[in-house]
């Protein structure tokens, strides 16, 4: 309901919820949502500026939105021309890097900016690697760099999935390939990511990237599971057995009663619960929401160690 001081119109009629970003701010997960302006006209009538941004609480699904207005941002991923802070970027001293992971970051007092790592491509691989991050003011859009063991501790990630993705790659193939390059080399003791990287938070109030490895040998059976530090090139490995792969359980989750086939599960993530090993995902179902958007319907519990077994009972 509320209404831009300038022209009087809704702030729904200027913009729009855009872009989410899950994130800690002050020790509690939201999922942050950018405001984008409807249209290149209607941001020339409100002088390019975005008036905040929207939170929804990620712990809590009863919990109501919340509006934070009050800034002035100026520059921001849904505006037009210079005001876009990707071409902002670009354009002031850092068009020879690859700007990874560009996404809102709110301080833990409410202020916005953005935040992206700079990578470089990487040496006698494909893909690339961080060199250091920057941080972009949303509103006066002042840059600021930091090494990567600098970076201020409100900041969630430096390392976006794709990067995670490929450095497990390479560990898997080469941390325990023989001195000697060899061209009849095996699959033995190698290990590749299944599925793609989930983030998730544990009790450090940081992410983690959570990815689970198989063998080069087979792709239906988990042997680790990695959590890849969000800030940091820190991993912790802890061999497994026994666990399917993410596409097996899904389909767990989906088989698991009759009546939640028409719910899909999303977010799939391992937990250790009661000293158990087990499987969380959110069901969602389409329709029913704003604009006929998917809506969040349950929470799903599956034991890691009997995929098959917990599915034909189901657990909420």
């Amino acid at each position: 309901k509320a209404s831009d001081e300038k022209t009087g119109r809704n702030l729904s009629t200027i913009y729009r919820p855009d872009y989410p970003a899950l994130q800690s701010i002050n020790n509690h997960l939201y999922w942050v949502f950018q405001l984008t302006f409807t249209g290149w006209r209607v941001s020339n009538q409100v002088d390019r500026i975005v008036p905040g941004y929207i939170v929804v609480d990620a712990e809590d699904p009863n919990a109501e939105p919340q509006v934070h207005l009050g800034y002035k941002m100026k520059y921001t991923l849904g505006s037009f021309f210079a005001n876009n802070v990707k071409r902002h970027i670009y354009k002031n001293g850092y068009s020879d890097w690859l700007v990874d992971d560009l996404s809102i970051e709110i301080r833990d007092d409410g202020k916005p900016f953005y935040s992206a790592s700079l990578n470089k491509p990487a040496i006698r691989f494909k893909g690339s690697v961080p060199q250091s991050m920057i941080l972009v003011d949303a509103e006066t859009g002042k840059i600021q760099e930091y090494p990567l063991n600098e970076v201020p501790e409100w900041v969630d990630r430096v390392y976006s999935s794709h990067v995670v993705n490929d450095f497990l790659s390479w560990w898997g193939h080469w941390s325990k390939a023989p001195w000697k390059w060899s061209p009849f080399e095996t699959a033995a003791d190698r290990m590749k990511p299944a599925g793609k990287p989930h983030l998730v938070y544990t009790k450090s109030g940081h992410p983690a990237w959570q990815v689970l490895m198989t063998s080069w040998n087979s792709d239906t059976s988990v042997i680790a599971i990695v959590l890849f530090e969000g800030r940091s090139n820190t991993a912790r490995v802890y061999p497994v057995s026994g666990i399917a792969i993410e596409e097996s359980v899904l389909n767990s989750f989906i088989t698991a009663k009759k009546n939640l086939k028409n719910f899909r599960p999303v977010h799939p993530s391992i937990h250790r619960i009661y000293g158990e090993l087990t499987w969380v995902v959110s069901y969602i179902s389409a329709g029913g929401g704003v604009d006929g958007a998917a809506s969040f319907q349950a929470v799903g519990l599956i034991s890691a160690f009997n995929v098959v077994l917990s599915a034909l009972y189901g657990s909420f």
